[in-house]
């Protein structure tokens, strides 16, 4: 490799590692730019000058979307929680279906977190505070969905090689067959409220406010 070459591979490298830093930071400051809207005044209050958006009430009334938000909630957490505490063949040491229900547990919390986020809000909302609670539904919703048919195909997998009885310390097996249908009924609960979510986040109509919160 003659002088010049070497020369223009260092400074070609030389390069990249001065770019790094510059790119991390922008994608720091991208995920947190609405912070540049946040200002602290004279008597050490922090006010909020971005953008705010309202309900469209013509369209939507804050009431009703939040109600259908919770009628979609409350049946998918009650299910995924009573799923994980059915005794069935299949949620004992199988990975294939307890890994897919933690991950689903976990997505299913994120969701209920974000419909409380929505609901101690007011009718007004900062868009970043938008963006994180509806703008974040659908794909943790969608995930939720992934999740929990994961579940199903792997437990139903395991009902045909293995079928639904357990057998006890004392040689007697006992045929759970009804906890393991009620097993995917549940998480069907869980997948038809996550993709009626997933499509109804979307579409809340909203109108920017001069209101500041």
């Amino acid at each position: 490799m003659s002088m010049n070459e070497e020369e223009n591979v260092n400074n070609g490298m030389q390069s990249d590692a001065d770019e790094r830093p510059a790119k991390q930071a922008k994608k720091i400051r991208g995920r947190r730019a609405y912070l540049e809207d946040i200002h602290r005044t004279a008597d050490g209050r922090f006010i909020y000058t971005g953008p705010c958006f309202a309900y469209d009430e013509e369209v939507n009334t804050r009431g009703s979307v939040l109600l259908r938000l919770w009628l979609l909630l409350l049946p998918a957490v009650a299910a995924c929680v009573a799923s994980g505490c059915f005794t069935t063949p299949f949620m004992r040491d199988t990975w294939y279906t307890i890994g897919p229900f933690g991950l689903e547990f976990v997505f299913v919390g994120m969701i209920a977190w974000a419909v409380c986020r929505i609901t101690g809000n007011g009718s007004v909302l900062r868009e970043y505070v938008r963006r994180q609670t509806f703008g974040s539904l659908p794909l943790r919703c969608w995930i939720a969905v992934g999740t929990a048919g994961i579940g199903i195909i792997g437990s139903v997998v395991f009902m045909l090689v293995h079928g639904t009885g357990v057998t006890l310390e004392s040689g007697e097996t006992v045929d759970q067959t009804f906890r393991c249908v009620a097993y995917l009924c549940l998480k069907a609960v869980v997948i038809v409220c996550c993709v009626f979510t997933a499509r109804y986040a979307p579409e809340v109509a909203w109108k920017e406010t001069a209101e500041k919160v």
